[in-house]
This record gives structure tokens, sequence and C-alpha cells, in this order.
């Protein structure tokens, strides 16, 4: 059986993983939007790379929010419910996919909800790394 500050290093490891590929698609989306601005892409081309991106990235949290609330995160758990509520929302009002005739219409608000998950991303994150460090101290002594 393997050591109790392993098995938590790697349910934090799964967690960074799937957060690192959360910040991806956030920035990348970002990305591609401020190429649609400078026009390097085209509207089409904007909504095909956006709306390939949906899924994963709802699945993705959808995850990371299960595991927590599999591992008695309840803190973390909730903190992350708010946004798993939005993209449930937003995929049954089919609202997370761009349209190319009315992406210039919708691109300030969702560069300002991008926006907003890029700081709510970076925020867990910060907390994240916060609770495996502490887990590993208070773990660490009953280990050894």
């Amino acid at each position: 059986m393997l050591p109790l500050a392993t098995l938590i290093t790697l349910y934090w490891g799964g967690v960074f993983a799937c957060l690192a590929v959360l910040l991806f698609i956030t920035v990348y989306t970002l990305i591609l939007f401020s190429d649609l601005l400078i026009d390097y892409i085209n509207p089409l081309e904007l909504c095909d790379r956006v709306n390939q991106l949906a899924l994963p990235e709802f699945a993705v949290h959808a995850l990371i929010t299960c595991g927590l609330l599999v591992r008695y995160h309840y803190f973390f758990f909730v903190a992350n419910l708010p946004l798993c509520v939005y993209h449930v929302r937003a995929y049954a009002d089919r609202s997370c996919f761009l349209e190319s005739n009315t992406v210039f219409a919708e691109l300030p608000r969702r560069r300002k909800v991008t926006e907003t998950k890029l700081a709510f991303y970076v925020c867990l994150f910060l907390l994240y790394v916060a609770s495996f460090v502490s887990s590993l101290i208070r773990h660490d002594g009953a280990v050894a």
C-alpha cells in the first residue's frame, strides 16, 4: 500500500493537472478573442475553435468538483458549485456556443465572462496549493 503522503500527492497532482487544462482553455479563448479583434482570424474560425472547447471545459470542471466532494473538501466544493451551475445552465440553453453572425455583439460579454473565469481559476489554484502544502505538513508526522 502506498504511503498517505504519496496518495495525497497523487490526488492533488490530478487536481492541478485538471486545473492546468482549465487555465489553458481559458487563456487560449482570450487569445482567440484578441485575434478576432485584430483580424487574425475570422468569426467562423473563432466559433469553431471556441465551441470545441466548451464541453471539455465543462467536463474537466465537473470532474474537479466531483473529486472535491468525494475527498470531503466541502469548502472547495461549495466554491466551485456556482461555476458548475453556470456551466450547466449555459449548456442547457446553448448560450455556451458562439454563433458567427452574432459573435461581435456577444464578444464584450463573453470576454468579461472568460476573464472572470480566469481570475476564478487562478484563485482556486492558489487555494489548492495552500491546501496541498497544508495536507502534506499535517500528514507528514503521521507517516514518519
